[in-house]
């Protein structure tokens, strides 16, 4: 019998994790996006479909956030924190966020006078990113399009800035 094993886990055990550095040359991978093109759209447990079905998902629009691709598949997260897989075909580059407020959100036609509330956005609504700022993103629902806090979002609001004019 070797002793590597045995000596190897103590060594780990006795090792502060603070202590364990990682590879911080390596650049952060950019996070991607993309929305779910069709109304119930299947999320399964691997990639193809020969693997069982995890969730069905509704409205067209959702967005999620694409761990890795595959030939015809991508492993995908949802903003349950869901990590599944989806065909490929079945995914868009759209830019769309998930209100998730709990209470119902004010749309504002101007970002910077915040008086005029076009709509209130209830939780779980699809919303059209246009633009983002600091902490608000202009975006389009229906036919209306006005400001939201960022707070108020799930998607790639995170990662975008207000495109410049």
């Amino acid at each position: 019998m070797t002793l590597a094993p045995i000596l190897l886990s103590y060594l780990l055990w006795q090792t502060p994790m603070a202590d364990i550095k990682t590879n911080t040359n390596q650049p952060e991978k950019p996070v991607v996006w993309a929305s779910i093109a069709y109304v119930n759209t299947k999320g399964r447990k691997g990639p193809g479909l020969q693997y069982p079905i995890v969730w069905v998902y509704n409205p067209k629009g959702l967005p999620v956030q694409v761990l890795r691709r595959a030939s015809e598949w991508s492993q995908v997260k949802d903003m349950q924190g869901e990590v599944l897989w989806m065909a490929n075909r079945v995914l868009e580059q759209q830019n769309t966020a998930l209100v998730i407020a709990s209470e119902p959100v004010p749309l504002i036609a101007d970002s910077r006078k915040r008086n005029k509330v076009l709509v209130r956005l209830a939780k779980n609504v699809v919303v059209n990113i246009q633009a983002c700022e600091a902490k608000q993103c202009l975006v389009r629902v229906r036919d209306k399009k006005g400001w939201v806090d960022k707070t108020a979002l799930w998607g790639p609001v995170q990662t975008r800035r207000r495109k410049k004019t």
